[in-house]
């Protein structure tokens, strides 16, 4: 199946490792290539005593997914723990065995609880707007949260507030809607701040956002709208091919019908759309560089 591992080695403390107060500097990023089923595997990594803060005797072998939150090693006490390892202050070597997913290596602590084991977050875009959604495992002294936008990922800005549970040991969803996302590419992260000011930040997730284009060229006219019987005519004016691609999205911006239909200038063309339930819909229409979007409503 040619599967294989690759690896790199970062020597800086973990984004993610929250306020904990005993860790170290270094952590190991393991990445399968053309991996079928479920592994089983143990790893070996090693590090140095000047990567040590805080006590290393309570040092734990802890992992970090971007889906799976902080993993440790059975009898750390952390929510999620994973296979059986230790870590050896003698010979500063961290061994781990019994594991089934791969993600980024360390060796954390108990000193501090993390504030939050954050299992997804999610950009994704609808139609006019962009959906940012994300979940917690736990969550520990958590204040809240601030959603962050930037156009150039570099310069990130505050578009969203949302408090935290303070404390919490069941699976929490959070959902909010940026209305007003950029043209092209949106970055996003998710900032989390205790109540003692500490804060950490996820991964950045990237979309690449079309806002709906009004032509006023009137290429096109849909009707009816509602549907009722599922037949929907396409009159066209000038366009620039005899072929025009249809989409139909739902609400939270999953292609639900399409279709390729052929078109002719001053002529109108007939769609079936069936199968679909009742509710609103966002309906999108191009012909080569011409695109026109709009709700519509099927009864």
């Amino acid at each position: 199946s040619n599967t294989r591992l690759q690896s790199s080695m970062t020597t800086n403390a973990h984004p993610n490792l929250g306020s904990s107060s005993n860790y170290i500097s270094r952590y190991w990023t393991v990445e399968p290539l053309n991996l079928t089923g479920i592994p089983s595997y143990g790893v070996e990594y090693i590090y140095k005593d000047a990567d040590v803060t805080g006590v290393e005797a309570q040092l734990k072998p802890y992992k970090y997914g971007t889906n799976s939150g902080w993993i440790a090693a059975i009898g750390s006490g952390a929510s999620y723990e994973q296979g059986t390892g230790v870590v050896n202050p003698g010979t500063n070597t961290i061994t781990w065995t019994g594991l089934s997913s791969f993600s980024d290596f360390t060796g954390n602590g108990n000193g501090t609880p993390l504030p939050i084991s954050l299992l997804e977050f999610n950009a994704v875009p609808l139609v006019e707007a962009v959906e940012l959604t994300w979940v917690t495992a736990t969550e520990t002294n958590n204040d809240y949260f601030t959603l962050e936008r930037a156009k150039d990922g570099i310069n990130f800005e505050v578009i969203h507030i949302e408090d935290g549970a303070g404390n919490s040991n069941q699976i929490l969803n959070y959902s909010w809607v940026d209305n007003n996302p950029f043209d092209g590419y949106n970055y996003y992260r998710l900032k989390q701040t205790d109540f003692d000011g500490n804060f950490t930040y996820s991964i950045v997730r990237v979309v690449n956002f079309s806002k709906p284009v009004s032509t006023n060229s009137n290429w096109v006219n849909v009707y009816p709208n509602p549907i009722t019987n599922g037949l929907v005519f396409l009159n066209f004016g000038e366009i620039n091919s005899d072929e025009v691609n249809v989409l139909l999205y739902n609400s939270t911006g999953q292609i639900v019908w399409e279709s390729k239909v052929s078109a002719e200038s001053n002529k109108t063309s007939e769609l079936k759309i069936y199968g679909l339930s009742n509710g609103l819909y966002y309906l999108q229409i191009q012909n080569e560089n011409l695109i026109e979007k709009m709700k519509i409503l099927i009864k």
